[in-house]
């Protein structure tokens, strides 16, 4: 266990690190290795567990079904955490309505043309101060952030990829990008032709 402690440790003020420094999209090896150093210690460590074993050694067949609970358990986990992390780093894509338009994806929303105040494509995001409810997956932001001069706004986009669509609401602000520079743009021009 506390070589376990040490090098998760370690690896998670490496990352801390090079993060500073500017390396990108280290959370998904971080998470690789210690949710694989986890299954690692909960397996080893049962051989210390004398409970499990009879008088011969050999495992008792109740531990053996606990021990594949823990195991289905365990692999049911790794694939849910997985899939949120894939989830979350898709592309934002757009349906449009009669009334309003729809970006898909993690904390996507229905925007309707007549809630919207101002539609503007910008080149730069405010300095992000803090993530207040979502995800933030490498280059990938989705949610609630607070960001410096304007206050808390949604977030739906790669960062460092702009333009970024800037969309005042009567709820508040949402920036948004699609998945290429052309599509942030059509949407940009699809919104502020329909808003009008």
């Amino acid at each position: 266990m506390g070589m376990y402690g040490y090098v998760n440790g370690g690896i998670g003020g490496l990352a801390a690190l090079l993060s500073y420094v500017g390396v990108k999209n280290l959370m998904i090896p971080v998470m690789a290795i210690f949710l694989v150093s986890t299954g690692m210690l909960l397996v080893t460590s049962q051989k210390y567990d004398r409970n499990m074993y009879d008088e011969e050694g050999k495992m008792t067949r109740k531990n053996k079904g606990q021990m594949m609970l823990l195991g289905i358990f365990s692999l049911a986990l790794v694939i849910f955490v997985g899939g949120l992390f894939w989830y979350s780093s898709q592309a934002i894509t757009v349906s449009y309505k009669e009334d309003s338009f729809e970006l898909h994806g993690m904390y996507g929303e229905e925007v309707f043309y007549e809630e919207l105040l101002q539609v503007a494509l910008v080149e730069e995001l405010p300095k992000i101060m803090m993530r207040t409810n979502g995800s933030a997956l490498g280059e990938h932001l989705r949610g609630y952030f607070r960001l410096e001069e304007v206050g808390h706004a949604k977030l739906l986009l790669r960062q460092n990829n702009p333009p970024y669509i800037l969309l005042e609401t009567e709820s508040g602000l949402i920036y948004v990008n699609l998945k290429t520079v052309e599509e942030t743009k059509a949407l940009y021009e699809t919104i502020r032709g329909t808003s009008k």
